[in-house]
């Protein structure tokens, strides 16, 4: 590719004088010093936008620096990349350093910005088969200082990466976006297929009004080795997404939840070898809460949530309320320290709380470890849910495990094998519902129509 330069003496405005060599195509390399621009450099097909590493770029705050789209809904731009260079706005806006619509291989390596976004990616008219493709996105740092914007937007796409990255003090840190999850505005399974296939890893996502690092209809849908702190809404959150995980993250004092799934997700979404930190009692949703899922309406296809050797501590006492829809929700492996599970339900057809650590200092006299309750309308022959293996040690509490059923159905539990001390009582279970509940392996009270064996 032709390697073409800016004179080092541009100082000021290189608006023109940019634009014409990018209209070449090709390689552009940008030396060190600080430029500034006046309107969006437009960036066409096979071309390379490389700075020093010390090259500045300034805008004012009202345009995009680098605008990447032809202007036609039909268009696509490809082979594309910007990388180490600095852009950077006077004071706060809702403006990105890279804006992209319709375009398949851009690649955005050793960006920064100050008081602005660093990259969006939209499109003109998403459809199945004509998503953005292979975007790829490495080793940047952004900083929004309260910018009213996302650091990071992917929207309709297919395959991309987000690695290496460190976004601060946004609307949001790093969003993904395949349409409303909201089943009142088109959010279902069917209108799914607009966004999949990401990896994002190695991220850091903190102080950020709303969520850290989410997104919405996503498939497929990977987040390794990434942490969310200090945001005002969520933490992790996939919503309205199927067949999801993240992997080996941490996240910490997020208003409404450290982690979180919300809406109409499907298929398996799975939280392994990740850690939840409280440093002290949050004031959202539902108060210090290491997992909130959101699910506000069911349909037949919906999600399974299992959270695997993990990790949940607080300075104070904390939950993990699996309180909406679920098919089912799995805790297994963990290591919990003043947090209690609490699956207060609307839906959920099968629990299982297995071989887990709970541990309490704080906490308060009517705290109950596990509160397992099923409330679903519908008969299996085998046990719904499985409280199994576990240890429970408080200073003080009611009660170590409650079981509740609320089915109007004939179920089965399994409650063996718990080691429970420091609660005032170890065991009890409740049939609230209309059918027959048998629970396996349980000794402890009893009340309504309940058999033990």
């Amino acid at each position: 590719m032709i390697c073409l330069c800016i004179p080092a003496d541009a100082r000021k405005d290189i608006t023109s004088s940019l634009q014409a060599q990018v209209d070449k195509k090709g390689k552009i390399t940008l030396p060190d010093g600080e430029f500034s621009i006046s309107r969006p450099v437009k960036v066409y097909s096979d071309t390379s936008i490389e700075g020093s590493g010390k090259t500045e770029i300034v805008v004012d705050g009202s345009f995009n620096a680098f605008e990447i789209f032809d202007g036609a809904p039909e268009g696509r731009i490809s082979r594309v990349s910007v990388s180490s260079l600095t852009v950077r706005c006077p004071s706060p806006s809702a403006v990105s350093a890279v804006f992209a619509k319709s375009v398949e291989s851009l690649t955005v390596d050793g960006l920064k910005t100050e008081n602005m976004a660093g990259v969006r990616v939209e499109h003109f008219e998403a459809a199945r088969n004509n998503l953005n493709k292979n975007i790829i996105i490495t080793n940047c740092s952004f900083s929004g200082n309260k910018a009213p914007v996302q650091g990071i937007e992917i929207d309709w796409t297919d395959t991309f990466r987000i690695e290496n990255c460190t976004v601060t003090g946004f609307l949001h840190g790093i969003q993904f976006w395949g349409g409303d999850s909201d089943v009142r505005r088109g959010g279902l399974h069917k209108n799914m297929g607009f966004l999949k296939n990401g990896i994002i890893s190695g991220c850091r996502a903190s102080h950020h009004e709303g969520g850290g690092i989410w997104g919405s209809m996503g498939e497929n849908i990977r987040i390794k080795n990434c942490s969310a702190e200090d945001c005002g809404d969520v933490g992790i959150d996939f919503e309205g997404c199927t067949n999801c995980s993240a992997e080996d993250c941490a996240a910490a004092d997020c208003k409404n939840g450290n982690y979180s799934t919300f809406q109409y997700c499907t298929g398996n979404i799975v939280f392994r070898n990740c850690r939840s930190v409280f440093s002290k009692a949050q004031t959202g949703i539902l108060g210090t809460c290491h997992y909130f899922n959101g699910n506000e309406t069911q349909d037949t296809d919906y999600q399974s949530v299992t959270f695997e050797n993990c990790r949940f501590q607080s300075r104070v006492y904390s939950v993990i309320k699996p309180w909406h829809s679920l098919h089912s929700f799995t805790l297994r492996n963990c290591v919990l320290k003043n947090t209690a599970l609490d699956t207060g339900s609307k839906r959920l057809d099968i629990l299982r709380v297995e071989d887990n650590a709970f541990t309490f200092d704080e906490g308060n006299a009517d705290l109950a470890g596990i509160y397992a309750a099923i409330d679903t309308p519908v008969s299996r022959k085998a046990p719904v849910l499985f409280v199994t293996g576990n240890t429970l040690t408080a200073k003080r509490g009611e009660i170590g495990i409650r079981l509740l059923n609320k089915s109007s159905a004939e179920v089965s539990f399994v409650c063996r094998g718990n080691d429970i001390r420091g609660f005032k009582e170890k065991q009890a279970a409740e049939n609230a519902g209309t059918g027959a509940l048998t629970v396996y392996g349980f000794e402890g009270r009893t009340a309504g129509d309940v058999r033990t064996e």
